[in-house]
């Protein structure tokens, strides 16, 4: 006995009942094609039925919640980017500037050894007796007299002085 099937290129129409499938029977010594044999149904896990040939039409506002979450994801994403970006800038530029630093302490430090060292030179120099230094006294000492002070006359550039004050006004209230 062989179960009759609608042709799978048949146009789709829109039943009004169900019908049931229509049975014909088979002649003794004829074959049935394997299309129209029906095949034992093993149940598939997880597998959902085929769903009808409606055309599903989506839900506006899904559609626009999708987009919307699309563009807040870009722009989310671009915006833990750059903050990675200028997190990683900013600890290579304070690295640069604190290795920067920690040299010009060390010229610091090698400066004030040199100035020490000079100024020990100078003092071991002075108690030499043929260092060719004369300790101090006050006959040998040379005083200065200031310049006397010059007047210059006005430079043209300068601002002429203001005439009568003037009283401020309020910019606004």
């Amino acid at each position: 006995m062989a179960v009759a099937f609608p042709p799978p290129n048949s146009p789709r129409r829109r039943p009004t009942r169900r019908t049931p499938l229509q049975v014909v029977p088979q002649q003794p010594g004829s074959v049935t094609p394997l299309s129209a044999r029906r095949q034992p149904r093993q149940p598939q896990l997880g597998v959902q039925p085929p769903v009808s040939a409606k055309r599903v039409r989506p839900n506006r506002m899904l559609v626009t919640v999708e987009r919307g979450a699309a563009l807040v994801t870009l722009v989310l994403g671009s915006a833990v980017l750059s903050l990675y970006g200028l997190t990683v800038y900013s600890q290579q530029k304070w690295s640069r500037e604190y290795n920067q630093l920690q040299q010009l302490q060390r010229y610091e430090r090698q400066l004030a050894i040199a100035a020490e060292m000079l100024k020990n030179e100078m003092a071991q120099q002075a108690e030499r007796p043929n260092g060719g230094l004369i300790p101090q006294n006050p006959e040998n000492t040379i005083f200065l007299v200031p310049a006397p002070e010059r007047n210059l006359p006005a430079s043209p550039s300068a601002p002429p002085p203001p005439m009568e004050p003037e009283t401020p006004t309020p910019l606004g209230y």
